[in-house]
């Protein structure tokens, strides 16, 4: 399981990596994985909306829409998951933070920051769950 501290040290290697830039280039061409990323967001935003977990939710509507208007039209269906409790969230949870942090850092740069963050605040909402009293 990627820890917290992993997927931050990835997420500034990736960004370290990448540069910043102030030019004007086109962006990059989506990466296959964003498909997936949008797909798992769109799952773990209604499995956290059904355990009236908001915040979490909220974190994915995000990532979903950001990942949807760079994807722009295509049609992407919530991955099936079977999440049933807090407990299998959490795990849920972190298998997807380790699969964002695998994308992260074999994609494009232009998108590999993005994968990064989403990874982060995946692995950030295991350790919430885990200590969801």
């Amino acid at each position: 399981m990627a820890t917290r501290r992993t997927v931050l040290f990835s997420a500034a290697v990736v960004g370290l990596a990448t540069g910043c830039s102030n030019s004007e280039s086109p962006p990059p061409k989506p990466d296959p994985a964003m498909e997936d990323m949008l797909s798992a967001s769109l799952a773990l935003r209604d499995i956290a909306d059904t355990l009236e977990r908001e915040d979490i939710s909220a974190d994915h509507s995000a990532h979903a829409e950001t990942l949807q208007r760079l994807l722009g039209d295509v049609d992407v269906e919530p991955l099936e998951l079977e999440v049933t409790d807090i407990a299998s969230l959490a795990t849920t949870e972190s298998e997807h933070a380790e699969a964002a942090q695998e994308a992260a850092l074999t994609a494009d740069r232009g998108y590999a920051v993005l994968l990064a963050e989403i990874a982060a605040c995946r692995s950030a909402h295991v350790e919430t769950l885990q200590n969801h009293d």
